[in-house]
């Protein structure tokens, strides 16, 4: 099992001063660079091979696990992804609002979601707490505006509890989507991107934050669940849309 927190590589050496300046200010170990640990580690190849490693280029950034080429990188890869957004269930629970509506992604992560909220919302807010990955999101979503694609330019991450954040924001938003980490045990594998942030993010108790949603958003709170999970806080949704795997709960909370 790693760690809870990933480590900090420079993607070589002539990178390193910047990556350890990094690992500082988000307060991560750092373990000098790629090329270097892989040569000293093998005596700790297979313990390394459990470890997640957060490593930075000049142009790159990326998530890891472990230090051999059978795993691949995690990236926030938003240019890849805007080339295959399709209607889904995320998309239909958005039915009825209109394009200049503003969107809260309260628990952005990898920020897939916010991609397809941002195909429907001039305005999507990606709320991310823990500084390293809200890193890896920015970096994203720096390099995919390089292409002047105007989806990009409609998404914002913040680094912020969405506590704290839903609490003391004035503006109101019209839609609060929420997304809280679920372990699921199924013999089906989550894909990569999910199953790291499974294994770096610490189980938190979501309690009362689909409230602060619901206090907050003035048109709808979606809440994407694990199709046989409970309603969160034990709330019954307007109407849910159910997939093979995940299901939307949307709870409409007009306000005037």
């Amino acid at each position: 099992m790693s760690e809870s927190r990933p480590f900090v590589l420079a993607e070589n050496s002539s990178y390193e001063k910047e990556s350890m300046k990094f690992a500082e200010g988000i307060n991560l170990p750092f373990r000098g660079n790629l090329k270097d640990l892989r040569k000293e580690a093998l005596d700790e190849t297979r313990e390394l091979d459990k470890q997640y490693f957060l490593i930075l280029g000049k142009k790159s950034m990326y998530l890891k696990l472990g230090l051999t080429l059978r795993n691949k990188p995690i990236f926030c890869d938003f240019l890849k992804w805007s080339k295959d957004i399709r209607k889904s269930n995320l998309t239909r629970s958005m039915r009825g609002l209109p394009k200049d509506c503003t969107v809260i992604d309260a628990t952005a992560g990898l920020g897939h979601d916010s991609l397809s909220l941002a195909t429907l919302s001039n305005k999507v807010i990606l709320l991310e707490k823990i500084p390293w990955l809200y890193a890896l999101l920015q970096h994203g979503l720096n390099k995919a505006r390089q292409k002047n694609k105007s989806i990009f330019n409609n998404m914002y991450p913040v680094c912020d509890n969405a506590r704290d954040y839903l609490l003391r924001t004035i503006s109101k938003p019209e839609v609060i989507y929420l997304d809280p980490m679920f372990h699921v045990s199924t013999k089906s594998k989550a894909k990569k991107g999910v199953q790291a942030l499974r294994e770096l993010m610490p189980e938190e108790n979501p309690d009362y934050l689909l409230q602060i949603a619901l206090n907050n958003a003035k048109e709808r709170v979606i809440v994407k669940r694990h199709r046989n999970d409970k309603f969160l806080e034990n709330l019954s949704p307007t109407y849910s849309i159910s997939g093979h795997v995940i299901r939307f709960d949307i709870y409409s909370v007009r306000k005037i």
